[in-house]
């Protein structure tokens, strides 16, 4: 059996139905004239609901197999595909036996662990451009949603500028302000860890991106040009990222914090990642 091919068929036919769920349900939303807060939360709603449809959907609710599938590259060459045939299969093999028996086979394992990789993504999709959906459908243009962080809304869509700075203010203020040391030494060191990890993923950010995330790290630490770096904090941060922290209580604060910072910045991908790792910690 090809492992990839039935797990991509699976996840790419959920994933453009929960898709499809979320955007009905914020479009009916906007013709029943129903505020932003509730149509966002509904359309999440929508999408999950068909998820939870599945007898199945505890089981992964509560095991986290599925993250085998994440971002994190586990294999430099053919990844997804070396997951399927060796990790995740071995995840099966070991199940209890009760659990086991909620599935056909390997093959019915693989295509629900795609269902709960699509509905996963699709809601971290929405929470990502969460801001850019409010703007869209307070202009009435959902149509013109990309399902890209990196579409270019202002340039391309006539009322999205000034539509986006009425909703959101101070990010225009923060913008114009051009203060780029708002991060703790820690916190730039985590940002720099971030950027990193996205080199080692071979997921590169944009080099505006890139760029940004130099100019508010902006690192000033001669002890890093010494031989005693090793016994630095800022040293193990970059290697450890926010596992540097202990408590799980304080590494859910200390990526809180340092999203809500940088937010003003539009690093897209830089966001995406820590909302990733802020809901493994949840």
């Amino acid at each position: 059996m090809d492992y990839l091919q039935t797990y991509n068929d699976a996840y790419h036919k959920d994933y453009e139905l929960f898709k499809k769920l979320a955007f009905e349900s914020l479009e009916s939303s906007k013709e029943m004239t129903r505020i932003f807060k509730d149509a966002f939360k509904l359309s999440i709603f929508r999408a999950s609901q068909k998820w939870h449809d599945d007898s199945s959907w505890e089981f992964f609710d509560s095991n986290s197999s599925y993250e085998l599938l994440g971002k994190d590259r586990r294999y430099e060459l053919d990844n997804t595909k070396k997951v399927l045939e060796n990790d995740l299969k071995e995840r099966f093999e070991n199940l209890e036996i009760k659990r086991k028996k909620m599935f056909v086979d390997y093959s019915d394992y693989l295509q629900k662990t795609a269902k709960k990789v699509a509905i996963e993504n699709v809601i971290e999709l929405l929470e990502t451009s969460k801001k850019v959906i409010n703007t869209l459908y307070t202009i009435d243009r959902l149509d013109s949603f990309n399902f890209s962080t990196e579409f270019d809304y202002e340039n391309k869509i006539d009322g999205y500028t000034s539509a986006y700075e009425s909703l959101f203010p101070n990010e225009k203020r923060a913008s114009e302000s051009i203060d780029t040391d708002i991060l703790s030494k820690n916190e730039k060191y985590l940002l720099l860890h971030i950027l990193f990890s996205f080199f080692e993923e071979s997921k590169k950010p944009t080099m505006v991106e890139i760029a940004k995330i130099i100019t508010l790290a902006n690192v000033d630490d001669e002890i890093l040009l010494t031989d005693k770096y090793k016994n630095h904090d800022g040293y193990r941060i970059l290697l450890y990222g926010y596992k540097f922290r202990a408590k799980k209580e304080i590494q859910r604060e200390w990526i809180k914090s340092l999203l809500e910072k940088i937010k003003p910045y539009k690093l897209a991908q830089t966001s995406t990642k820590l909302r990733m790792e802020l809901r493994k910690l949840n």
